[in-house]
């Protein structure tokens, strides 16, 4: 290899070898700098998987910038080679430099220091080192620490089955569905040791054996094979006489906590050691002074032995009645983020997509239409299996083995074990805001008709607490061991400004509403003895007596940048609490309500065509009649726009609507203006605007107090719009009065998703009545027809010849072939439409996908890149004790 050139980088000399690879100095002719080059093993070649793996890691780890980690200049391929391309980074290792003995305090902590900040950069990427040890820190010839191989482990765990890793210390064995073991025996953290999932609190498990080894000179776990070593790790303790002794016992305590084998005990945040390292440095670290020992003469000691047994004794009653009478020291309280594997999606939408077992050792989420668990104790992730689709309103047993939650798409209220399985039914239900699980019964929250009740088994919910029908509940809770329920009441005209809403105790069996708190929503009382409340992206808490219920205080603002519900019918706050303590929420962040999202025309032959817009977050893309243009509506914490996209690429995205939140966004007839709703002063209206920017919106509807309202489908050959409003679909005559009229209405569920034929002959829909949803096809006008097209479908769409119907049937589209001369028919197979990635899913009204009116080629949402995690990815953030804190902030009379 030596003195060939691989692609524009000349091979110089070889610096090692592993399981990893062959690492070189190589000349980079074309930037004339000198370079690593680690050329991966043979079997990667000959796996397109892993190769696939690998390059999405490696795009993650270039992505690293700091001056503590070697960088990574990319991965390239020379023929049937593929080769990683890193800084060349002179000096010694961490490994040579140990090999002459310890080192002095002072330098080793500076050198935790560095190490420290290192991993704090990369775990707020969402990189985990996974393999740090001697072998992988530089020593530059200024003292500077680099750390090298960030994150490699985690790209070659799915390394081929016959790639010979025998000549590395690092280990990767592929182990059960538990886990894969990755890191080197030595200092790899007893969660890796088992085969699980490792975590930041891994890489500070790390960095407390190489503390350990920097201080003492020696290994903390020590063994002659890889499985005495891998036991040593799980149920040893080092040898902490091995620590010097003559500092400050803050270093061992430092030391002992990186290493403590319960992650929970750890330190939480490398950022956490980095400041305690740095708390150290700032104070002496010189020997401890031995207190002097004086030795009377023989005469006084034996005369002075009485007086010394009584002062002892009087002691030791003393120090015993203070050490009882005093307060027990409060738990210390730990913040970190959940690691949220790769790019994520959370379900969000009118529910909440996170919840905590009552004893606080488990957390599951809903993500990329998927529950998963997270044990707090180890922290392994891994997805409930037989919990996926649409899933929202997560709610835990009070033994915390099952899980809650209502399915979307069918209608349905669920529970899950935790270690997954089948789904159990307990019961149908058109909508859930909230729910929780009160002994031996579900509570939940029915939007628009109450708090109901059912039982754990199933059966028919029944009404706990009837709500007037232009009011929304939200989010029960029992209380006084099912004395009264808590719980938030809306007013339907202000679903979008859930902060005029109220917080309600309602006595059971009957008795007088009581309202807690106006102007807040999504409250709850924790055991601490507090009301919690959100108001805005705060959560705000008040003492709260749990016998009398009666608020003790005023609120004080606890938690700040919570997400919220971004939509509907929901109050919903991303924030949950355990019994012990520990909170856990989604903060606001710049990608709060992820906007890496694309648009894509899938064409014949599986054919993708990504278009050439920025990453936003699209929703409700609509082809012009004519088939020249896009309009698209983009929503986010931000606020909520239509634009106008034109199709022959000669012209970017263009806003059209600056004023109010504007969503749903769909054509006029003859293509010249674009019609979409819009919130203006808290109420709802239906606005239209020429499509080229030109001249001043036109309210069609203003000033509804309706829970929603928007457009559907314009009728091909009349002025009649199709629109969604109060559970139904009405119509409304662009040139008459433009007074919404009734079209269908059903007292149970909701008719939405109304499109016209293109022959304007028919419409086709989605209907909850019968609980699932269903997707129906009518006259128009409408007759007392009515054809089912399928079950568990919504979003339909028609193909330009009105011959197919197009649904959307999660997580894919399908289209059936439909005949209406001389009667309708509806046939037999179903097709899927085939389109590279996951459709992104519409959270309300409108469906996410349309149908070309002349080609029909199908307009999709899809994330715009979902092979690589971000910074701003939401993420999890974890309080551990924070009830300790709430008490300090809070104080109960």
């Amino acid at each position: 290899m030596i003195g060939k050139t691989l692609n524009h980088y000349t091979v110089e000399a070889q610096l090692g070898v592993g399981g990893m690879g062959e690492v070189y100095l190589a000349r980079d002719t074309r930037l004339g700098r000198s370079v690593a080059v680690k050329v991966l093993p043979e079997a990667f070649d000959q796996d397109a998987d892993s190769i696939v793996r690998f390059e999405r890691e490696a795009r993650l780890l270039a992505s690293l910038n700091h001056p503590n980690i070697a960088s990574l200049y990319g991965m390239e391929k020379a023929g049937s080679k593929h080769f990683l391309v890193m800084e060349l980074v002179e000096g010694e290792t961490l490994a040579e430099r140990m090999r002459r003995g310890p080192i002095a305090i002072e330098e080793a902590l500076k050198f935790g220091q560095q190490m420290a900040e290192a991993l704090e950069a990369a775990h707020q990427s969402g990189v985990v080192h996974r393999d740090l040890k001697p072998a992988n820190v530089k020593i530059t010839s200024d003292n500077k620490i680099k750390v090298l191989d960030f994150g490699l482990a985690k790209a070659m765990e799915n390394a081929p089955a016959n790639l010979n890793i025998s000549n590395s210390p690092t280990i990767s064995m592929h182990a059960t569905n538990a886990g894969v073991i990755l890191g080197t025996a030595a200092y790899m953290s007893p969660e890796q040791a088992k085969g699980l999932t490792a975590d930041s609190r891994s890489d500070i498990f790390s960095l407390g054996c190489l503390l350990f080894e920097m201080l003492s000179g020696r290994q903390p776990f020590q063994g002659d094979t890889t499985s005495e070593l891998l036991a040593s790790v799980l149920v040893r303790e080092p040898d902490w006489t091995l620590l010097p002794a003559n500092v400050k016992p803050r270093v061992h305590d430092l030391v002992r906590r990186c290493m403590d084998k319960n992650p929970r005990r750890r330190w939480q945040a490398a950022g956490d050691v980095r400041m305690e390292i740095e708390t150290l440095l700032s104070e002496p670290l010189g020997v401890v002074a031995q207190s002097p020992t004086t030795v009377a003469p023989h005469p006084l000691w034996r005369r002075g032995v009485p007086v010394l047994m009584t002062a002892l004794l009087v002691g030791l009653a003393t120090g015993f009645a203070v050490w009882n009478l005093k307060p027990s020291a409060p738990a210390q309280i730990y913040r970190y983020e959940v690691p949220l594997p790769g790019y994520r999606i959370f379900n969000l939408g009118p529910w909440n997509v996170l919840a905590i077992s009552p004893d606080g050792t488990k957390l599951v989420y809903a993500m990329n239409n998927q529950l998963h668990l997270y044990l707090m104790e180890t922290g392994e992730h891994r997805p409930i299996s037989g919990a996926n689709g649409e899933i929202g309103n997560i709610f835990f047993s009070p033994d915390g083995q099952w899980v809650g939650f209502w399915a979307i798409r069918e209608r349905m209220l669920k529970k899950i074990a935790i270690t997954g399985g089948v789904p159990i039914k307990i019961c149908d239900t058109p909508s859930v805001s909230g729910a929780t699980w009160d002994g031996n019964r579900i509570v939940f929250a029915q939007p628009q008709k109450g708090i109901m009740h059912v039982s754990e088994d199933g059966g028919e919910p029944q009404v706990l607490v009837p709500i007037p029908s232009n009011q929304l509940a939200h989010g029960p809770q029992i209380l006084a061991g099912g004395k009264a329920v808590l719980f938030t009441l809306g007013i339907n005209s202000n679903l979008q400004d859930w902060d005029s809403a109220e917080v309600v105790l309602q006595p059971l069996p009957s008795g007088k509403p009581r309202r807690i708190v106006q102007g807040a929503s999504d409250a709850r009382v924790v055991a601490s003895g507090h009301l919690i409340y959100s108001l805005g992206r705060s959560v705000m808490a008040e003492p709260f007596d749990l016998k009398t219920l009666d608020r003790l205080g005023g609120p004080v603002a606890v938690v700040d940048k919570v997400m919220r519900s971004p939509i509907g019918l929901s109050a919903a706050t991303q924030i949950a609490f355990a019994d012990n303590g520990t909170l856990v929420y989604i903060p606001v962040g710049p990608n709060s309500f992820p906007d890496r999202r694309t648009l894509a025309i899938a064409g014949k032959n599986n054919t993708l065509q990504r278009l050439k817009v920025p990453p936003l977050p699209y929703l409700y893309p609509r082809f012009s009649p004519d088939g020249s243009q896009i309009v698209v509506a983009t929503e986010d914490s931000k606020g909520a726009m239509v634009h106008v996209y034109d199709l022959s690429g000669g012209a970017s995205l263009r806003p059209l609507t600056f004023q109010g939140r504007n969503t749903n966004p769909i054509w006029s007839a003859d293509s010249r203006y674009v019609i979409y709703s819009s919130v203006r002063d808290g109420k709802l209206g239906i606005f239209r605007k020429l499509a080229n920017g030109s001249g001043l919106e036109e309210p069609l509807i203003a000033g509804e107090e309706s829970p929603a309202l928007a457009p559907q489908s314009a009728h091909r050959l009349s002025s009649v719009l199709a629109l969604y409003r109060a559970g139904g679909i009405q119509t409304l005559l662009l040139d008459g009065d433009r007074k919404p009229t009734p079209l269908l209405q059903v007292g149970r569920g909701a008719q939405v998703h109304a499109t016209f034929s293109p022959d304007g002959k028919w419409i086709t829909y989605m209907s909850t009545e019968n609980g699932a949803p269903q997707v129906f096809v009518r006259p128009y006008p409408l007759t007392e027809s009515m054809y089912l097209i399928a079950d568990n479908a919504a979003y339909p769409a028609w193909s330009p010849n009105g011959e197919r119907v197009f649904y959307y049937y999660p997580p894919d589209i399908y289209s059936v072939d439909v005949r209406t001369e001389p009667t309708f028919w509806v046939g037999e197979k179903h097709e899927k439409v085939s389109i590279v990635g996951s459709i992104h899913p519409s959270p309300a009204l409108l469906r996410n996908y349309d149908i070309h009116p002349k080609t029909g080629e199908v307009l999709v949402v899809l994330p715009a890149d979902s092979e690589v995690a971000r910074e701003d990815d939401p993420k999890i953030k974890v309080i551990l004790n924070w009830f300790e804190d709430l008490r300090k902030r809070v104080p109960i009379p």
